[in-house]
């Protein structure tokens, strides 16, 4: 029953969080109070906590299973809704609208709507080309490496976070409790006081009046860079997950029989971003009129680095599902060193914020007892 519960909030995790969030926004703006806003954001807070959906995968998987034991596609759907009981309505539809002649992904597209549109994709462009089972295997090969990097991005940054939060608690316990009766002592020195604990308690009370303001604003421009950029701001590690999609499609349609042009123009469908659609396009049209792969990657692609390099190797190579492999190979070593590497940088950047806030803090909230203190 408890797992039951778990997959249905798993399934509407960002409609949860969204709507969290948007209430959070109109309790601030309708002046809903002290008790109430806190706990809107509370609940915010955990409603992160709450596990991203695994349906898609379980699905995938067992139906790529189904289809690789000889069954036909509506016999695989028919039973794989006797596996997941939960999806039995849904799998009955898309097996009868396979039947009338829909396609597979746009079933799955209206059917299941939590499905992500990538994996959409990668049916599409797997019915088309008749391998199915084989791209819905790269898929779930994608989905584990890029589980086992968030992993490790996740390990990386939970120490700097960790140091994070309990500076940003102790500062809000330094805000409600400490800050007022500081102020209580310094105005009854009766004495101007210095620069440094003036600007302080000024920051300081701008801070405190419009902190959860403030909150609100970091989470709206985040939200924006997302919608804007799709990229989020490991920038550098969502390239290397772009080549390792693009790599782990070549290789496997490579393998399968097909082009390294129809290979990459496939990948980069798939991946849907402009960018390498166009670059993949652009390579195939030079090699269809008689330059060779070498040469035309020395000219220039706007693919990523590392998928260029595979590819140049490979095509010196001979061999390229086997030279694709081992550069995935290699890729997986360096993604985990550079998430080691950032997370040392945040760490650095974050306890040096720290001393340096704090140190300003304790040294202005102090340097008028000291100077009480002289006068005495």
């Amino acid at each position: 029953m408890i797992n039951r519960y778990i997959d249905i909030l798993s399934r509407y995790r960002k409609r949860i969080i969204g709507g969290i969030f948007c209430l959070g926004i109109l309790s601030i703006v309708a002046e809903a109070g002290a008790s109430i806003t806190p706990l809107i954001f509370l609940l915010l807070i955990l409603s992160f906590w709450i596990p991203k959906d695994r349906g898609s995968i379980k699905l995938i998987s067992e139906l790529m299973a189904l289809l690789n034991t000889g069954y036909t596609l509506t016999e695989s759907l028919e039973l794989l809704g006797h596996y997941q009981p939960q999806y039995k309505k849904s799998l009955a539809r898309i097996a009868n609208d396979v039947r009338n002649g829909s396609g597979l992904a746009e079933a799955c597209k209206r059917r299941l709507r939590f499905f992500p549109s990538i994996l959409i994709r990668v049916i599409k462009e797997g019915e088309k080309r008749g391998a199915l089972p084989l791209f819905l295997k790269t898929y779930l090969d994608y989905y584990n490496l890029e589980s086992s990097f968030s992993r490790a991005i996740n390990n990386a940054i939970a120490y700097p976070a960790m140091v994070f939060g309990i500076c940003f608690f102790s500062g809000c316990i330094m805000l409600i409790f400490v800050l007022p009766a500081f102020s209580e002592m310094f105005a009854s020195f009766g004495k101007d006081l210095p620069l440094m604990t003036r600007v302080t308690m000024s920051l300081f009370g701008l801070a405190r009046e419009y902190l959860i303001i403030f909150i609100l604003l970091i989470g709206i421009v985040y939200l924006l860079k997302r919608i804007i950029t799709k990229r989020g701001f490991f920038n550098r590690l969502q390239i290397k997950l772009d080549a390792f999609l693009l790599m782990l499609f070549t290789r496997d349609i490579v393998g399968d029989g097909g082009s390294l042009g129809e290979a990459l123009t496939v990948s980069a469908r798939i991946q849907r971003y402009k960018k390498y659609i166009k670059a993949a396009d652009s390579l195939s049209n030079k090699v269809k009129n008689g330059t060779s792969w070498l040469d035309s990657l020395k000219q220039g692609s706007a693919l990523p680095p590392d998928l260029v390099t595979a590819v140049a190797s490979g095509s010196v190579a001979g061999d390229m599902p086997k030279t694709l492999g081992l550069f995935i190979f290699g890729l997986r070593e360096q993604y985990s060193i550079q998430a080691n590497r950032s997370s040392r940088r945040v760490e650095f950047a974050l306890i040096l914020f720290n001393i340096l806030l704090w140190g300003f803090i304790i040294i202005s909230m102090y340097l008028p007892i000291f100077g009480m203190a002289g006068n005495i």
